[in-house]
């Protein structure tokens, strides 16, 4: 406190002293102190030179983080359907494809060993002069042939 600045003078100090001691009938005028009054009007300054406040990266980060998760969520679950699909898909295909395989094995089997006996009998028509080969040859091939279809649909039925 500089030396020059003027402070409560004896009597001023004396009348609040009896004031707080209750000896006092009147109020005694509040004196302000010169550091009190300096103090107030720099704190009056610093709240005016506050700045605004900084918004949380926190929450920003917080609302990024929860976008992502979201976009992560749906594209799993496309990802998740996809994969199903195909899996369905392959399952089905592959059901197709023994199906398929099976039914033009059976057709082969039923059609090409009756063509075959019809062959084998032309060719001993052609060796021997006779007529009756082809036949013979087209009845046992037919035969075998059905013979053939009920093992072949057996094995179907036993593998699955």
């Amino acid at each position: 406190m500089p030396d020059d600045a003027p402070g409560p003078s004896e009597e001023e100090l004396d009348k609040k002293l009896r004031h707080l001691l209750g000896d006092d009938a009147a109020p005694v005028e509040d004196v302000e102190d010169p550091l009190d009054k300096k103090a107030r009007e720099l704190e009056l300054r610093a709240d005016n030179l506050k700045l605004p406040p900084v918004p949380s990266f926190e929450d920003e980060f917080g609302e990024r983080i929860k976008a992502l998760e979201q976009k992560a969520h749906k594209a799993k679950s496309v990802q998740q359907a996809k994969q199903e699909t195909v899996r369905k898909a392959e399952a089905t295909g592959t059901a197709t494809g023994l199906s398929l395989q099976q039914g033009l094995t059976l057709a082969y089997t039923i059609i090409g060993l009756p063509l075959l006996g019809v062959g084998i009998g032309y060719g001993i028509d052609a060796a021997t002069g006779g007529t009756h080969a082809k036949e013979i040859g087209m009845l046992i091939g037919s035969v075998v042939g059905i013979w053939m279809a009920f093992v072949l649909v057996n094995r179907a039925n036993k593998k699955g």
